[in-house]
């Protein structure tokens, strides 16, 4: 008679079960227990009902008591489409933006001073925390956030209004202007000049590949204005089950045209802290300089 060993197996097994998972749990606590920003864990009510607020690690201004406080910007979100709330890889690129900005931690993606002065073009703006921190943390004069129209581009452009008055009014932004417009991926010719691209969480399946790579092909390889440098672009994207953006990338890394530059996961943890940077990638693109030419960050 096997019951008896069998029923010992049992006990075993359910030990262990709960064994692994006591583990798992207390794990999942520890690095909850860390002060990351990942809105995609936000509760459902929360995630498109509340505004998503991020204060800025090196802006300050003057709070209503007199006493500076960290500049925020306030994002409203809503049900009203995918684009209306918040995602990971946004708060990544708006924390990115803010270290590589200041003096002295550009080597991986040169963003100098000069570029700042020029135009930047944001593709998917969402709520636009990318494209407004690239504006109002980052002080770039002259920044475009870019999205469907409907309910996403409405919601932009509310974003865009609530949150450069804001800055405006408490004299922690005198940039030239911040604007939301429509921007048809299948109408190159309709793409404004700009010298940054700017893009986060814009690939999940495959059929989006064939999309983003013709636009960033129009920005990246049309020619230059008179003395300015082609554009460039600082690409975020989450990469756990998104089959889309590994073919984007496989791609990217066969053409001879473009020279991409893979920032390692520990230096990007350290640049865009507080954000949750688990599965997300980043790259900078540009335009090859020689023929056949590529380049890569170890």
């Amino acid at each position: 008679d096997n019951a008896p060993h069998l029923r010992r197996c049992q006990r075993v097994c359910r030990k262990m079960h709960h064994a692994v998972f006591a583990e798992l749990r207390e794990t999942r606590q520890e690095v909850d227990s860390q002060p990351r920003e990942n809105p995609s864990n936000a509760p459902l009510d929360a995630r498109y009902s509340e505004p998503f607020t991020i204060a800025a690690k090196f802006k300050a201004w003057q709070a209503q008591s007199g006493q500076a406080e960290p500049a925020v910007l306030q994002l409203r979100q809503t049900r009203d489409a995918i684009g209306t709330g918040t995602w990971t890889g946004g708060v990544v690129l708006a924390r990115l933006l803010e270290s590589l900005c200041i003096e002295g931690a550009e080597a991986e993606i040169p963003l100098s001073r000069g570029l700042r002065k020029a135009s930047v073009v944001e593709l998917g703006s969402g709520t636009g925390v990318g494209g407004l921190a690239a504006a109002l943390f980052c002080d770039f004069q002259d920044v475009t956030l870019t999205d469907l129209p409907g309910p996403v581009l409405e919601n932009l452009q509310l974003n865009i209004d609530t949150n450069v008055q804001q800055f405006r009014e408490r004299g922690a932004w005198q940039g030239a202007e911040v604007r939301a417009t429509e921007l048809d991926w299948r109408e190159p010719a309709s793409f404004p000049p700009c010298s940054l691209v700017l893009g986060a969480d814009l690939v999940y399946e495959q059929d989006s590949v064939d999309p983003l790579y013709q636009v960033m092909e129009a920005f990246l390889l049309r020619p230059a204005a008179a003395g300015a440098d082609p554009a460039s672009f600082l690409f975020v994207n989450s990469t756990c089950g998104r089959p889309g953006y590994r073919m984007f990338k496989e791609r990217l890394a066969e053409d001879d045209r473009f020279t991409m530059r893979h920032i390692p996961a520990e230096r990007v943890a350290e640049l865009a802290a507080p954000a949750f940077t688990d599965d997300v990638d980043v790259l900078f693109i540009q335009r090859s300089q020689l023929e056949g030419g590529r380049e890569e960050a170890p």
